[in-house]
């Protein structure tokens, strides 16, 4: 048997809302591609960053001696925020003590300004360095642990509404793909990096949905399975 694991966000969880079921998810969608021998399993929560991910690497990649891991987070990491974390819980502590008016006012004001905000403000998540190092750990943890090959999945652009009201987006999303890149480019052979920029802007397909401009739509669901199924049978391993 061939272990596919995938890892990630919500990018690779259904949409119900969206009408996205769990039939329509690529990850489920490759194991019909594949077939026997290979055999996918699904480790990605809602919600998640790649710090997330380096500290579920007990549970989520090393007790998984996979041929091949795929490694998926969207914009979680990466996108320009109102808020830090760290701000975001003293907020979260404001309405615990009944002054979420408080709270509700400053995400009202900030809301409204969210490109002024995210330019004179920069918040993200995960900042690069702290990203590239959390990658590496995931990829160093799999392979030590038995993993042969390891596929990046690059992040996706947002739309158009995100990218006018949100400051350097484009820019960030950039900057984290060429993280990405740069990382497999260190390890020929053992690692790949699939930029889905690159393979759907081409063909004129927005990839995600209209809603919220960062989970994938139907269609990219089908051809991101198409286009893994086609990798992973070209792996030497």
């Amino acid at each position: 048997m061939k272990l596919i694991n995938v890892v990630g966000d919500s990018l690779s969880m259904p949409r119900v809302a969206d009408n996205i079921s769990g039939m329509d998810l690529y990850w489920l969608l490759l194991q019909e591609r594949l077939g026997a021998p290979y055999y996918v399993i699904h480790h990605s929560r809602r919600r998640t960053d790649s710090s997330e991910i380096r500290r579920d690497i007990p549970d989520a990649i090393a007790g998984y001696p996979a041929h091949v891991l795929i490694l998926h987070t969207g914009i979680v990491d990466c996108f320009p925020r109102l808020f830090s974390r760290r701000e975001h819980q003293f907020l979260s502590g404001l309405q615990s003590v009944k002054l979420g008016f408080i709270t509700k006012f400053i995400t009202e004001y900030a809301g409204k300004r969210r490109y002024q905000w995210t330019k004179n403000r920069p918040r993200v998540y995960v900042p690069l360095p702290q990203y590239r190092e959390n990658v590496q750990a995931i990829i160093n943890a799999a392979l030590a642990h038995g993993t042969q090959h390891v596929i990046l999945l690059g992040i996706l652009d947002t739309n158009d509404d995100l990218r006018q009201r949100t400051y350097n987006v484009d820019a960030q999303i950039r900057s984290y793909n060429d993280a990405l890149r740069g990382i497999a480019e260190a390890h020929p052979g053992q690692v790949s990096y699939i930029d889905l920029n690159a393979y759907f802007q081409p063909r004129g397909i927005i990839p995600v949905l209209d809603s919220d401009g960062h989970h994938l739509t139907r269609e990219a669901h089908t051809h991101i399975a198409d286009l893994l199924a086609e990798h992973i049978r070209t792996l030497n391993t």
